[in-house]
């Protein structure tokens, strides 16, 4: 299980085999922002993800395992360049599809190296980037087949729109909001060699204390503490 305060500290860790390096804001913005979370959206995504794609196909996105969708078809987007900001020592151009005689399980495995990844690698890789780069997993199953229908419309209807909008920078205004309020310790130049990690954490964490400190405020004009004291403590996990 990899570890989350080191990821914090913006140490390397290891899931599985495979090395895991946190990146600093600097190293994002240096990739391309754009082209970096296109890519950690690629290791997050599910059938569910690409349902209009896979309707268009012919495909029903509910049929498909989402292991088995990611090592045979997203893994394939993949290469050494791309990926080797986050896994150091992983060359994905290497992975071949390997099945084991005695479970059938397939995986990907690098021949030279032997580094692998199988379902249970897979799960915590996923999970881990979904904490760290905040990609919701929220796959849906329509109740009914007009629900469906509406579903993949709708995803249709995102993508065609996504295809024709202008990029919009997601960190310059977070990191505008943080080095302009007293809450945040770090200055302009500062902020860059920060893990992406530890700054988002930052950002939820100054909302949490400004939302308790709002709230006790609160208290002296009447508002019921007791209804709202899960938020108080602005040291709680987020």
């Amino acid at each position: 299980m990899i570890d989350e305060l080191k990821l914090y500290r913006g140490e390397n860790d290891y899931i599985g085999e495979i090395e895991f390096h946190p990146p600093t804001l600097r190293e994002v913005v240096d990739f391309g922002e754009t082209d970096f979370f296109a890519m950690v959206y690629q290791f997050c995504a599910t059938p569910y993800d690409f349902m209009s794609e896979l309707d268009d196909q012919g495909i029903r996105y509910e049929d498909i395992d989402e292991y088995i969708f990611f090592i045979a078809n997203l893994f394939e987007s993949f290469n050494e360049e791309n990926t080797k900001l986050l896994f150091p020592n992983l060359n994905v151009s290497k992975m071949t599809l390997y099945q084991k005689t005695n479970t059938g399980e397939i995986l990907r495995v690098d021949p030279d190296t032997g580094l692998y990844i199988d379902q249970t690698v897979y799960q915590e890789l996923t999970s881990t980037l979904r904490k760290i780069f905040g990609f919701k997993y929220e796959p849906k199953v329509a109740a009914t087949p007009l629900t469906r229908k509406m579903m993949i419309r709708a995803a249709r209807e995102r993508r065609a729109m996504l295809a024709t909008q202008k990029q919009k920078s997601t960190l310059m205004p977070l990191v505008s909001t943080m080095v302009n309020i007293s809450d945040f310790k770090y200055t302009h130049k500062e902020v860059w060699d920060m893990s992406f990690f530890a700054f988002m954490d930052s950002v939820k964490r100054v909302q949490a204390i400004r939302m308790a400190t709002a709230m006790y405020t609160g208290g002296y004009f009447g508002l019921k503490l007791s209804e709202v004291k899960e938020y108080l403590d602005y040291a709680r996990p987020l």
